[in-house]
């Protein structure tokens, strides 16, 4: 691989006053840096190309006569101007010590794995190669550099009569041999019994950080502690995460958490089984125009919670056996879920408030979501609600089945099919609400308030309940419904 060199002809110094800076006679392309005082720190600043890459090489040769090591470059940054003025970001440091007399390369960030410029000499730092056969460290960063980035050096000068000769600089992107990143290569067991709590955390931080999917192998890995899934690109490309079952063992928290505070993270889910009996099985935080697909999530306190989502697709999946099958709610008091589209998916056996739960918002009431909707999706045997709208607007349900309640006589809640309190513009269109399948739970299918505005529902099939619908504002019309005799 070709080293990218950088030209140090700008190369920025603290004091430019107080230093020398010239380009030296004997290496092409560096600097010479000292200072004219005993015992002063000097940073050393290097713009840095608008590339992807892995590692720095840096050229250095201490140079003093009569010899004595006393003066190093100490430390080792990568630093991101956020605007003028303001400190920097540091998206890394080390601390290094380098003060050889004789010229020599060395490799930033140093890794454990075979140094890609041990075999980079003077004669050959024009053009130098990596050994294409070389293994990188699983641990290795990576950076994308863009408008503002910079290699910053500190040197550590003892004696005013030290120099140091600095460059070239060059960067290098090293393209990860492997294409997908899987627990297994990061010493996960994936039998559903083993804790994989860690190996899980490496692989995700792995391909995050090397832009890889994250496939599980269509294996089971039993974890103890929540994972996040948090992208830190610049560019937030997002991710992928496919094909296995997460198992999750505690007995507290949330399981899996996919998103950031800030700005929206794209990500495309599909064939992820994810159990246990924690707080939250799927916590989604302003994800946006993603596609899931194929998910299912059992056993939680809440098995989806969409926080601040916008324009994302489900399809084809299974929340069952939750307290709360899917909750869809405001982010931060103020930031929507709004055009979520959920297509095939099953919402069954909710064993709490709700299957489906969009509740209001107390920093801002009637602001939870917006244009939200579910096409062709099951409701099925919910303990006490199937639907409960509170605050959402323009929430639609178009080809679904709502069906059946626990056989369960010993609440004494009154069990209704389809709750709506505050919100406005919520639509049913050609859906079919057979009702409750245990006839001493038969109360009500549908509920509407007064504080719930607008209401549609066209060419849809009630049937088997004691009140189809019970609604406070009796001024409101329906059309083409298809009714029992007992309506």
């Amino acid at each position: 691989m070709e080293t990218k060199w950088i030209n140090l002809h700008k190369v920025m110094l603290e004091n430019e006053g107080s230093q020398t800076q010239q380009f030296a006679e004997d290496v092409s392309n560096a600097v010479v840096v000292g200072a004219n005082a005993n015992n002063t720190a000097q940073w050393v600043y290097v713009n840095l190309n608008t590339v992807r890459f892995n590692f720095i090489r840096l050229g250095y040769q201490y140079k003093r006569w009569p010899t004595d090591c006393r003066s190093t470059i100490s430390k080792v940054a990568i630093l991101k101007m956020t605007a003028p003025l303001k400190q920097p970001t540091i998206l890394y440091e080390e601390d290094i010590c380098l003060n050889s007399e004789s010229y020599g390369f060395c490799t930033i960030p140093r890794v454990k794995a075979p140094d890609p410029c041990r075999d980079l000499t003077i004669a050959t730092c024009n053009d130098p190669h990596v050994n294409p056969g070389l293994t990188i460290s699983k641990s290795l960063p990576v950076f994308y550099s863009e408008e503002g980035f910079f290699l910053a050096l500190l040197v550590n000068i003892r004696d005013f009569r030290d120099r140091f000769l600095i460059g070239p600089i060059g960067i290098e992107d090293h393209t990860p041999t492997i294409t997908v990143a899987n627990p297994l290569n990061f010493g996960a067991v994936g039998d559903g019994e083993t804790d994989d709590t860690i190996a899980l955390r490496e692989t995700i931080a792995y391909g995050l950080a090397n832009h890889l999917p994250i496939d599980l192998g269509h294996r089971t890995y039993a974890f103890s502690d929540i994972l996040k899934i948090v992208p830190k690109a610049p560019n937030d490309e997002g991710f992928i995460l496919q094909n296995g079952h997460f198992k999750f063992t505690g007995r507290e928290g949330n399981a899996l958490e996919i998103g950031k505070e800030g700005n929206f993270t794209p990500a495309e889910i599909k064939n992820i089984k994810i159990t246990g009996n924690g707080q939250i099985g799927l916590n989604l935080t302003r994800i946006a125009h993603s596609r899931l697909e194929s998910i299912t999530v059992t056993g939680f306190q809440v098995g989806l919670q969409l926080n601040g989502g916008i324009s994302n697709t489900f399809s084809d999946c299974l929340f069952k056996d939750n307290e709360i099958n899917a909750k869809i709610e405001v982010y931060d008091g103020t930031k929507r879920c709004n055009d979520n589209k959920f297509w095939n998916c099953r919402f069954v056996g909710a064993t709490g408030y709700a299957s489906l739960y969009f509740p209001n918002s107390e920093a801002a009431p009637g602001l939870t979501a917006a244009n939200n909707a579910f096409y062709a999706c099951n409701f099925e045997h919910s303990n006490q609600h199937a639907i409960v709208i509170d605050g959402a607007h323009g929430t639609s349900f178009i080809d679904c089945r709502l069906e059946g309640a626990f056989v369960d006589t010993q609440h004494s809640h009154p069990w209704i099919m389809i709750l709506l309190e505050s919100g406005r513009q919520t639509r049913f269109l050609n859906c079919w609400v057979p009702g409750s399948a245990t006839p001493e739970r038969r109360d009500s299918l549908i509920h509407i308030s007064k504080l719930h505005i607008g209401v549609t529902i066209i060419d849809c099939i009630f049937s088997s309940g004691q009140n189809i619908l019970n609604d406070d504002d009796a001024s409101r019309n329906y059309a083409n419904w298809v009714l029992p005799d007992n309506f």
